[in-house]
């Protein structure tokens, strides 16, 4: 809901407010019936007698016997719901045709709940008891809210030329992993946290933008970020090997402050060419960041336990933080024949640089990417081809190498063939 005021005068705000809820469920049933179709027909489902793979020793091992168990009698049920509210506001003055002064604040809080409820069958040889189960039932909640007030200013101190200035505050909420490793291993309790913290950002911003002589426009702006509770991803071996339970599992976490600081800039230029014009661009962005504190876990899978150590992240960089970006495009637009113009664009990105770690142990594959399309427009009708990736590049958004995900690779060349009509 948002309310405007008027334009046209020295002063002009508005006021507004959101409402958003978010219900995620995830379940895996597994169940020993004949049917094996998922639906709990009650005690009827619970196996009442070892897997038949397991009914003489010795090679019923304990990890054969709780593998076994645990595949075929498994269930898995957890949620995350998530309530936010917010309200905003935001007031704009210019007390001069030349000067702009802006502030806003926004409040948001976030009510999120978490639940999980798991029955594994754990059947061991070694003690009487018959269908051995673990269940494990988690009910948690939490509320995170936060003023996020900012202040910018505009001058125009020349003919289309600005500079401009903005302090401002961000927040993340924080909330639960949903999956919390293995219970009594002696590392979930420690590494994978039920719960994890609130982000929150200081920004300090200016830069200076416009246009100069033949029409090009340009901008440079720089800025320093300032981060506590910085969220990071790392990964974590869970379980035993004696009851053939290590996994894999990443945990999102808090890990103190962290800093962040950079420059970017644009420049684009139209010019006439003939009877149709070409349009250029280029851009770049340069960052630095760093972790200022914090750690995080990290262990093997031969022993999670025992080989369960912190690692300080202290002066690390960023992960996922490329140190350059650029861009560029180069448009044509022509007429051909009636109501028609011919339309061209070849554009290339490039990314470099960066970690996919906290703990800077696995660098980012360099991007350089080129996509192309041409292709014929009226007013009403819209015909092009286009290629992305043209040079079929291959890399990993995910490197084999990073154990908190499962290994990502880009998309290859992909074709296009876009048509449309106006009316």
């Amino acid at each position: 809901l948002r309310l405007l005021s008027g334009t046209g005068g020295a002063v002009d705000w508005l006021v507004g407010a959101e409402y958003n809820k978010v219900d995620s469920t995830f379940r895996t049933d597994r169940y020993a019936d004949a049917n094996r179709n998922e639906i709990f027909d009650g005690i009827t489902d619970v196996p009442t007698t070892l897997p038949a793979d397991c009914a003489v020793a010795p090679t019923c091992t304990l990890a054969v016997v709780q593998t076994t168990a645990r595949n075929t009698y498994r269930v898995e049920d957890s949620g995350i719901d998530d309530k936010s509210y917010a309200g905003y506001a935001a007031v704009n003055w210019r007390p001069s045709d030349r000067l702009q002064l802006s502030v806003d604040t926004r409040y948001n809080k976030d009510d999120k709940s978490f639940r999980l409820a798991n029955i594994f069958r754990l059947d061991n040889p070694a003690t009487a008891t018959v269908n051995e189960q673990l269940t494990r039932n988690i009910l948690a909640s939490e509320t995170f809210d936060r003023w996020t007030p900012s202040a910018s200013v505009t001058w125009q101190y020349a003919d289309r030329q600005y500079l401009f200035g903005r302090i401002g505050t961000g927040f993340r909420a924080g909330g639960f992993n949903n999956d919390i490793g293995e219970p009594g291993d002696g590392v979930s309790t420690i590494a994978v946290p039920l719960s994890y913290g609130e982000e929150f950002v200081r920004a300090y911003e200016a830069g200076v933008r416009g246009r100069i002589a033949g029409g090009l426009r340009y901008s440079l702006n720089g800025y320093y970020n300032l981060k506590t509770g910085t969220l990071v991803n790392y990964a974590v071996f869970t379980g035993t090997a004696a009851t053939n339970t290590v996994r894999n599992v990443g945990v999102l976490a808090s890990a103190g402050d962290s800093f962040q600081y950079g420059v970017d800039g644009e420049l684009a230029q139209r010019f006439e060419v003939g009877a149709g014009s070409l349009s250029l661009r280029l851009a770049f962005a340069w960052a630095k960041g760093e972790y200022d504190g914090g750690f995080v876990y990290a262990n093997q899978q031969t022993n999670p336990a025992t080989t369960l150590t912190t690692v300080s992240i202290d002066g690390k960089s960023l992960q996922r933080l490329r140190e350059w970006t650029t861009a560029t495009s180069l448009s044509w637009r022509t007429p051909v024949g009636k109501d028609f113009d011919l339309v061209t664009m070849l554009a290339w990105r490039g990314e470099f640089g960066g970690f996919e770690d906290p703990s800077n142990n696995n660098k980012m594959d360099d991007v350089s990417l080129v996509d192309a399309s041409i292709g014929v427009e009226s007013d009403s009708w819209r015909l092009v081809f286009s290629g992305k990736n043209v040079l079929d590049e291959s890399y990993f958004n995910i490197s084999p190498g990073n154990l908190s995900f499962n290994a990502q690779q880009n998309q290859p060349r992909t074709w296009r063939v876009a048509v449309g009509y106006k009316f």
